[in-house]
């Protein structure tokens, strides 16, 4: 059970981090 939700949490972890980090970018952008 511990060894299925390791490898489903990375996966889960790796799309919100992608999206957000470019869409701090941009934001910030505009900001300065």
């Amino acid at each position: 059970m511990v060894a299925s939700l390791q490898p489903v949490r990375l996966t889960a972890r790796t799309p919100p981090v992608s999206p957000l980090q470019p869409v701090r970018l941009t934001v910030r952008v505009p900001q300065p």
